[in-house]
């Protein structure tokens, strides 16, 4: 297996924002992820996007809050592919997208940390993809008694000890 690098950025949309208790940091978490953007599309790195869907609610297809955040907009060209559950390879094409396109190596950005992040970084190690968690360009909400920033500070830890590589943005490089 080689070394093609893909920025897979799961489920950054404006219900996120809009929530009663909206992310935590979402607006520092966004524009790291932007540059990640910038860099990798500069770098010719694929970019795929995935986004949330549901049959109604804030995630309802087609609805503003379902849209992917203005911040980190795909270009024309980039793959968006719809989800409804967390793990982004559940019942959708992204392992053959990444096939096809020849991506072998996953650096991952998004939110929800504890949900979707969790769950595509795991499945995305055991399918051998080998992903890269950018420790400050994922986010969450408070949960119980746990803060959002406690809560990403585990599964920074958690994920890093058995499925993948943690690293905060300043030292990805797409080159």
């Amino acid at each position: 297996m080689g070394d093609r690098l893909g920025l897979l950025v799961v489920d950054v949309q404006n219900a996120m924002f809009e929530a009663e208790e909206p992310i935590y940091q979402g607006k520092e978490v966004t524009q790291r992820i932007a540059g990640l953007l910038e860099q990798a599309r500069t770098a010719e790195v694929p970019v795929i996007f995935i986004r949330h869907t549901e049959a109604e609610g804030p995630f309802a297809e087609g609805s503003p809050s379902w849209q992917i955040h203005d911040t980190v907009a795909p270009q024309p060209g980039e793959s968006i592919f719809q989800k409804e559950t967390p793990d982004s390879f559940e019942k959708t094409p992204l392992k053959t997208h990444l096939h096809e396109i020849g991506v072998d190596r996953l650096v991952v950005v998004g939110m929800q940390t504890d949900y979707c992040i969790k769950a595509t970084s795991r499945r995305a190690a055991e399918l051998g993809y080998r992903p890269i968690l950018v420790s400050d360009a994922h986010t969450t909400v408070d949960e119980g008694s746990e803060t959002a920033e406690e809560i990403i500070a585990r599964y920074n830890a958690e994920l890093a000890e058995h499925f993948v590589e943690v690293q905060p943005a300043s030292k990805i490089s797409f080159v």
